[in-house]
């Protein structure tokens, strides 16, 4: 974590020349793609706040010398953010990685740091402080501001950045299609548990009657559609920020995974 995200000592001056175009690119993607009102902070750090996840009166801000604790995605920024990112923390979106990136050696428990003590990149230190803990945030970084004129892994030198930090909140409004989609997982697993059980049991009879297996594909069907209904809904309504549409698909995609994961088993059993 701390050779990637950690503020190494490196020379910004390398990477001066090129904050103009950079800062030019950041702001009229902020302002193609709606991701407004932003701050700028003093040093040229963009900082968009997606959503508040709390309530005004429970909203805490984020002073110099608090540590903190989050969960974030980091993508190389052209003209627009990369694809998929060069490291994050959450697991499920390192798997989309495949063989392009080496994610064994990743951490995927919760960054931890304190602002201001250098521990992570500097345009960081300016951009968190004011925002409140549970936010979910959007950072862009001129490489002045991030890695300056030296090659970070798979990073090249004089490179912008764009860091999502995330609080979760999942709307009230699609609670009733992921309990949905739960419930029909919970219907899965005891049907799996039978027929597990009856490959010592009852072989031959599970072969020749397989309709337990047929009906624990059946109930994967139901969650795929689910999962593929919640996913087009979120990403076409106004209601959510980038963030949070991206968030919430990967949490979507987790739980449908465990669906994915019984089917497979019963695929094997037969």
């Amino acid at each position: 974590m701390v050779a990637m995200v950690g503020a190494v000592a490196v020379s910004c001056e390398a990477s001066d020349e090129y904050a103009p175009k950079q800062r030019e690119q950041i702001e009229r993607y902020l302002n193609n793609n709606s991701l407004i009102p932003y701050r700028l902070t003093t040093d040229s750090v963009f900082v968009y706040v997606a959503s508040n996840n709390l309530p005004e009166e429970e909203q805490t801000r984020i002073a110099k010398g608090d540590q903190v604790e989050f969960n974030f995605e980091a993508y190389t920024f052209g003209s627009s953010p990369a694809s998929l990112p060069y490291y994050t923390n959450k697991e499920w979106l390192a798997a989309k990685l495949g063989d392009v990136i080496d994610t064994s050696w990743w951490n995927f428990e919760p960054m931890r740091a304190y602002i201001g003590d250098g521990s992570i990149i500097k345009g960081l230190d300016s951009a968190l402080p004011d925002c409140s803990k549970g936010d979910s945030v959007v950072v862009f970084l001129t490489s002045s501001n991030a890695y300056g004129g030296n090659k970070m892994g798979v990073v090249p030198a004089n490179t912008a950045l764009m860091m999502v930090f995330q609080g979760f909140r999942f709307p009230e409004s699609y609670a009733k299609d992921l309990m949905k989609m739960m419930e029909l997982i919970g219907k899965q697993m005891p049907l799996l548990m039978t027929a597990i059980s009856r490959l010592f049991s009852d072989f031959g009879g599970l072969l020749k009657d397989h309709s337990i297996l047929d009906e624990i594909r059946d109930f994967e069907t139901d969650v795929d559609d689910i999962e593929e209904k919640l996913i087009e809904r979120s990403y076409a309504t106004a209601d959510l920020g980038l963030a949070e549409k991206t968030q919430m698909a990967g949490f979507v995609d987790a739980v449908a995974d465990i669906s994915d994961i019984i089917e497979d088993v019963a695929d094997a059993i037969q």
